[in-house]
């Protein structure tokens, strides 16, 4: 039996928590696409990229369960950017096994330490964030960084550099990164985001994309997002990036979200960004742009009013702006510039990925 397979018969024997607990931990066919691809080939490195509300957590302690107890000498490290978020893991797998009790007996949990240790196996996982140097003592086969939209502080870059430069040791290592979109184009969430969505052979969506400008077999690119210009408020958009809805995420759930985010503009970004992973700038909004776009039209000859004008030089990678303001009667007139140096053209582009 392929490692794949054996991956699927092991989960499905487990059991959910949280909203589902006590139900039968069955996989959907996504998600089998998903643990059928992370172990067939060579895969080293997973990114996993899903919208809120969609089992992450649930799918990635089934996961380490899986090298835990049916893999042998693994050492297994859920790592996050807080205690909180580290901890999710942890005690997923924790109630999953105290659900069992086969699994209750051979496993010893040890909660003070966020570490579950399997005999039969010699294997232990636990839960790690970037609190000092201990990291470095670890050799590990697995390692899970999760909510990486929230590693944004060098502190994490550390605990990054930590955890992926203990794997030198090991023969078949693997990294499963997990995430929601970020509008931090600064983060490690970001590169790999980037990265990701210029691979030849990705998931994407719940389709196999073949295109792209880079190759690497080693690397699984799940990822399920709305492109930037997409419409919001299109239902058959939502399906698509959202492959647990009308499963386990409640379209009723989904729906009273949109609401919200349609009586409030600043809420919009949010539904976007958290649930259909649209890359956000900013998450600060305070007016409807369709409001704005009702608003063109040609100006007059402007010469005999008052104007007025608004300079912002940017130092350092924002656009620089001028923009004029002009009042006719009551009615407001713009026009605007913006630009940044040519002379930095060509590095921007490579670094936000847009010509």
């Amino acid at each position: 039996m392929e490692t794949s397979d054996k991956a699927i018969q092991f989960i499905e024997n487990l059991t959910l928590v949280g909203d589902h607990s006590g139900k039968p931990f069955v996989l959907r066919p996504w998600q089998k696409q998903i643990i059928t691809a992370l172990y067939r080939g060579e895969v080293s490195k997973c990114f996993l990229l899903l919208p809120r509300k969609n089992g992450k957590t649930q799918i990635a302690a089934a996961i380490c369960m899986f090298h835990l107890l049916c893999m042998t000498n693994q050492q297994i490290l859920g790592a996050a950017a807080s205690q909180e978020q580290a901890s999710r893991i942890y005690d997923a797998m924790e109630q999953m096994i105290r659900a069992d009790a086969t699994l209750s007996k051979l496993c010893e949990i040890i909660p003070s330490k966020k570490r579950i240790v399997c005999e039969a196996t010699n294997s232990f996982y636990v839960a790690v964030t970037s609190g000092g140097d201990v990291q470095h003592g670890y050799s590990p086969t697995l390692v899970v960084m999760d909510e990486l939209h929230s590693w944004t502080q060098p502190k994490h870059r550390r605990l990054h550099a930590a955890l992926t430069t203990g794997f030198g040791a090991r023969t078949n290592p693997l990294t499963l990164c997990i995430s929601t979109q970020t509008s931090d184009r600064t983060s490690l969430a970001h590169e790999e985001v980037s990265f990701a969505r210029r691979l030849k052979g990705r998931i994407e969506n719940g389709k196999v994309k073949r295109s792209g400008q880079v190759e690497n077999p080693n690397y699984l690119a799940v990822l399920y997002y709305a492109d930037e210009k997409s419409d919001w408020t299109d239902r058959n958009l939502w399906k698509a990036v959202n492959p647990a809805l009308g499963d386990f995420l409640s379209e009723k759930y989904l729906e009273e979200e949109f609401k919200i985010a349609q009586q409030i503009p600043s809420r919009q970004n949010h539904f976007r960004q958290y649930y259909l992973n649209v890359p956000i700038d900013s998450l600060g909004k305070w007016m409807d742009m369709s409001l704005w776009d009702k608003c063109r039209g040609t100006s007059p000859d402007l010469t005999q009013y008052k104007c007025w004008g608004g300079l912002d030089l940017a130092p350092v990678n924002d656009l620089s702006a001028f923009v004029l303001l002009w009042d006719v009667d009551g009615i407001y007139h713009v026009k605007s510039w913006f630009w940044c140096p040519e002379s930095d053209i060509l590095q921007r582009s490579k670094i936000e990925q847009v010509p």
